[in-house]
């Protein structure tokens, strides 16, 4: 097809692994065929610097405008493994073990070995999910749609950074809040904004660090914790 329009068929969410160049043309192309979302894989956004930040805020203001709400940038993508939708750049391997434990995660890499230490010991997964720069949707969102999800009964996430930390600390208290399901705690695996991430361009580099909202998090969880106060 030499273009999404050209399927003929409706388009739920397009994969995008263009250059940088092209990525806005693709947008429009998306718009055409009346996609509503897209992965997109693409790199040289935020976390090259304040040209790459300055495009990502168009790509952001461009999917705004249209109507496209986009996962990512720089952003290997996602699994559903009950409808067994592999949106993902590298190769998964086999079996897809459907099960009710949903993962969040900023890091594209770390979706694959999560894929596999939960394969190996027959942890069924219902998502997997790599948010990348998060210039639209981040973390919070994610986490958000899996307590929604009536089949996912635990809810994890690895993150090094939070973009909206109001907004995050709302989700939480979501999480926290009686239901039949158990919501485990976000792990941080780099307590300082001078350690290195795992892989080259990750989108963590552009996120706060560690210090800049420890204290706050802290903070809400003694006030959250049902033994507060004595």
């Amino acid at each position: 097809h030499p273009n999404l329009a050209g399927i003929g068929e409706p388009v739920d969410c397009a994969y995008l692994m263009t250059g940088v160049e092209a990525v806005p043309s693709v947008i429009e192309d998306l718009a055409a065929a009346g996609a509503g979302g897209a992965v997109l894989l693409t790199a040289d956004y935020r976390e090259v610097g304040p040209e790459g930040a300055e495009r990502e805020r168009a790509l952001v203001e461009q999917c705004a405008r249209l109507g496209i709400t986009v996962q990512g940038p720089n952003c290997l993508g996602f699994i559903n493994y009950r409808r067994r939708v592999v949106a993902h750049a590298l190769l998964v391997p086999p079996p897809l073990i459907a099960g009710r434990v949903g993962l969040v995660t900023q890091s594209g890499a770390m979706l694959l070995h999560l894929h596999r230490l939960a394969q190996h010991r027959a942890i069924g997964l219902s998502y997997v999910i790599s948010s990348g720069n998060e210039a639209m949707l981040d973390a919070a969102d994610f986490i958000d749609y899996l307590l929604d999800d009536t089949e996912t009964a635990v809810v994890g996430a690895l993150l090094e950074g939070i973009r909206q930390p109001e907004r995050f600390l709302a989700v939480a208290e979501r999480a926290l809040a009686p239901a039949p399901r158990s919501p485990t705690p976000a792990p941080w695996p780099w307590r300082t904004g001078s350690s290195t991430p795992s892989s080259g361009k990750e989108a963590w580099s552009a996120l706060r660090p560690w210090r800049s909202w420890s204290r706050p998090l802290r903070c809400w969880r003694r006030a959250a914790s049902p033994r507060a106060g004595g």
